[in-house]
């Protein structure tokens, strides 16, 4: 099954987007775009996978985690993907993706903790850290 076929029940997601169990990373990102401002947005790992959250309509920045009934804006897989500082944050290139990359503006010591921890959020690297 190709990437493109992966179908996901949105409800399970959120709801396991939005539990505080598990997750590996998570907080308030500023994020850069080529087509607009940047804004912020609430970034969740759990696993090998990345969650984006918006801020709710009204509101300019996400100061707070989203409610369990706010929607992701979109989920990514961190299989094929490359993290790396910048001078003003981290970007994640997407290795056959639409979406070549993400870009975010933090503190330098925050850059190095979101990149260590998306190299380790892939499926071969929690294979390798299972004990037989």
């Amino acid at each position: 099954m190709s990437m493109s076929q992966l179908r996901f029940n949105e409800k399970e997601l959120i709801s396991y987007a939005t539990t505080k169990d598990d997750a590996i990373l998570r907080g308030p990102l500023k994020k850069v775009s080529k087509k607009s401002k940047s804004k912020y947005l609430w970034i969740v790992i759990k696993g090998n996978l990345l969650f984006v959250f918006k801020p709710k309509p009204g509101h300019h920045s996400l100061k707070s985690e989203p409610c369990p009934d706010h929607a992701a804006h979109s989920c990514y897989i961190l299989e094929s993907c490359y993290p790396e500082t910048t001078d003003v944050g981290f970007k994640v290139t997407f290795n056959g993706s639409k979406t070549s990359y993400l870009a975010f503006i933090c503190a330098p010591n925050q850059a190095n903790i979101w990149v260590q921890t998306i190299k380790q959020a892939n499926f071969k690297f929690l294979r390798n850290q299972l004990v037989y």
